[in-house]
């Protein structure tokens, strides 16, 4: 399956750089027309809500998450990585990628979970340290991303 455009729904966390730059790296490069929306979090959840898995986290996921083809997500704190799955869901997204800029961002152990619960789903995803080293993995739309804004081929 060949992909043309990838429809991206950027998750970052507000008064944060790294989020915003790539974001306007894309659309600096001509790639605005991939956004297909932009969530920036005001704040994380606290790890209690997190374990207890209540209707609470809901005040914390996107309202109006867009369909999308790809969540992208920017420098998002660990409680909210945690997330990442459920926001893919309700976007009927097909893949994820997990810039791992920070190491902080997806501890092994979360980034276990959230694979795992990703791969349940049927969504394909990558966690590139840091996001310019991601490489194809053999997903349409995480290839398409990596053509662009992955690993340069020399």
């Amino acid at each position: 399956m060949v992909v043309a455009m990838v429809g991206v729904f950027a998750l970052l966390m507000k008064g944060e750089e790294y989020g915003r730059r790539v974001v306007e790296n894309m659309c600096n490069r001509g790639f605005s027309g991939w956004i297909s929306g932009l969530h920036e979090f005001a704040e994380a959840p606290p790890v209690e809500a997190l374990l207890d898995e209540s209707n609470e986290l809901d005040v914390y996921l996107p309202s109006n998450t867009p369909k999308c083809d790809l969540v992208l997500s920017l420098g998002l704190p660990r409680e909210l990585q945690a997330l990442v799955p459920t926001i893919a869901k309700k976007a009927n997204a097909k893949a994820v990628v997990v810039a791992v800029d920070d190491p902080s961002w997806a501890p092994p152990g979360l980034r276990r979970q959230v694979e795992e619960e990703l791969r349940e789903a049927g969504v394909a995803c990558s966690f590139p340290k840091p996001l310019c080293s991601l490489e194809e993995v053999g997903d349409p739309y995480i290839d398409e991303f990596a053509k662009h804004f992955g690993k340069p081929r020399l």
